[in-house]
């Protein structure tokens, strides 16, 4: 009877242990997947912020490229960093200097994004990250986001977009009574004409209409 007794107990205490370390195993793969759950949740929400400023930017260039091509661009190793905001009544995007930061789901975000050149090979016009002509209609615009998750972890993104002038000022000339001149850049104030362009000096009548790459 005792070594049957004493064989019970030890049933009993395996049991327990066994109990204990399947427990374990659960709470471990249950805080795991927390885990994940909220960096995956974070790293959501960094997306979304990075995107929403990319189309800010975007639509900010679309309204007047000098906007962007006006900002001091940055290098690997020395970034200038803005964000995009809302200013006016009714509001309107806007660029202002720094990192913003929010906070959606009781995270803190810091997100900023800025400008850098963009060169174009001389054989294909394809973008380069070296050599090349500088292309004064194009910026290559690099947003990031910083956060971190509920259990104190890192959360980053960042993406790069290049945006283009696709559409310039236009504007009608029907004055040229300037006539030939020395070689000169066509603006809008100017009424006389490029004498190395081969332009006949006969009069004509009619129009010229011009799209204009200011920088």
């Amino acid at each position: 009877m005792k070594y049957r007794g004493g064989q019970i107990l030890i049933e009993i205490l395996i049991a327990g242990l066994l109990v204990i370390f399947i427990s374990l195993a659960i709470t471990h793969a249950i805080t795991a997947s927390l885990r994940g759950i909220s960096q995956t949740a974070a790293k959501t929400t960094a997306v979304f912020l990075s995107r929403e400023m990319t189309e800010a930017v975007r639509t900010i260039a679309e309204e007047d490229w000098h906007f962007i091509s006006n900002l001091t661009t940055s290098t690997p190793s020395s970034i200038t960093a803005y964000f995009a905001t809302t200013t006016g009544n009714p509001p309107k995007w806007a660029i202002s200097t720094g990192a913003e930061t929010l906070t959606l789901n009781n995270l803190s975000y810091a997100r900023y994004f800025y400008v850098s050149d963009v060169n174009r090979s001389t054989n294909t016009g394809n973008i380069v990250s070296s050599g090349g002509y500088y292309d004064p209609s194009s910026m290559k615009v690099t947003t990031s986001v910083t956060s971190t998750d509920s259990g104190g972890r890192p959360v980053q993104f960042s993406q790069v977009v290049y945006l283009s002038r696709f559409f310039n000022d236009i504007y009608t000339q029907t004055d040229w009574s300037g006539g030939v001149t020395t070689s000169i850049v066509v603006t809008a104030s100017i009424t006389s004409y490029s004498s190395s362009s081969n332009i006949a000096t006969t009069s004509y009548g009619g129009e010229t209409s011009f799209l204009l790459q200011t920088q």
